[in-house]
């Protein structure tokens, strides 16, 4: 008895039939009624009794079958892995990006891996940054571009810092709070304010160092993305609040306005995050060069505003 057997006995008294397992195991029904007919002979014992369609597993099939989990599980798993780095070496790749990588990143590195002539193609996923660290670390996707906490423990990945940044207060220069920051923080909360429901760090910061509680809000907006959330500033005069980097190009067009969070700088970083046992692939290797290589011109230019903006404080 080999591997195939005990996968194929494990398979048919999980699924309860032969035509299922058959399905699940993507060869045909009579190649294993065949293998197993083959394997009873060897054993001199029935392993299934056949009723109308169903195949009730004898005890010695039983047995085999609760022996075997944990050697069938590993072997699924494997599976599924080899797949994964199979598609890697086609050069597909799962890529998950955060909101303010997706804004300053994503249209970049495409750019730059198509003039590159590269012939790899991206499965994007875009989220909350806590989901996306969670699907990296567990190995559903490759890499994720994004914040991260770097106290987290957890060995399993890797995050690379790709710039430095700040959260900043924006709004569009016509609003009566443009001309002068508050000193007070609790005067923001008295105007429509406009949030992003992929980026909840924020209100855990209004609800931690503030008090507030922003889904109690009667003047507040959520939106999806951060071009979303800039449109409801420019046109409709909302407050809002994200790394500065999201906002610096309408800021140097004059179509926003920004400073630092008054009361004390909120940092914010975005780091490049890997799964440390993924196996190494051309394909990852040339992403995440297109990637760093876009994220030092984002960095050069959020520390360039960063110290004209601590200079003119």
């Amino acid at each position: 008895m080999d591997i195939r057997d005990i996968i194929y006995i494990h398979s048919i008294c999980h699924e309860g039939s032969f035509k299922r397992a058959s399905k699940l195991l993507g060869i045909s029904q009579a190649t294993l009624a065949s293998r197993v007919e083959l394997l009873e002979v060897r054993l001199g014992v029935t392993l299934f009794n056949r009723q109308r369609g169903r195949s009730k597993p004898t005890s010695v099939a039983q047995f085999i079958s609760e022996q075997s989990k944990e050697l069938h599980d590993n072997a699924f798993s494997l599976l599924q892995e080899t797949r994964q780095v199979a598609e890697g070496v086609r050069g597909h790749l799962r890529i998950g990006f955060g909101p303010a990588s997706t804004h300053l990143l994503l249209r970049r590195i495409i750019t730059r891996l198509r003039e590159n002539n590269s012939k790899v193609t991206l499965q994007c996923k875009i989220g909350s940054p806590s989901s996306l660290v969670n699907q990296v670390s567990s190995g559903e996707i490759d890499v994720v571009l994004g914040p991260y906490d770097p106290n987290l423990s957890d060995d399993r990945v890797t995050a690379r810092r790709l710039w430095n940044d700040e959260i900043v207060i924006v709004m569009r220069p016509e609003h009566p709070l443009a001309a002068k920051p508050p000193r007070h923080p609790e005067i923001l909360f008295r105007h429509p304010i406009a949030l992003t429901r992929i980026e909840p760090r924020y209100q855990v910061l209004l609800r931690e160092r503030y008090g507030q509680n922003a889904e109690t809000w009667s003047r507040r907006v959520n939106c999806s993305s951060f071009p979303k959330l800039i449109q409801l500033i420019i046109k409709d005069g909302f407050i809002s609040a994200g790394p500065r980097s999201v906002f610096q190009s309408e800021v140097d067009a004059g179509r926003l306005v920004c400073y630092s969070v008054p009361d004390a700088p909120v940092p914010h970083n975005e780091y490049l995050i890997s799964n440390n046992y993924s196996y190494p692939v051309p394909a990852l290797a040339e992403f995440v060069d297109a990637a760093q290589a876009e994220a030092r011109v984002v960095a050069e230019s959020v520390e360039k505003n960063l110290s004209w903006s601590q200079a003119a404080s």
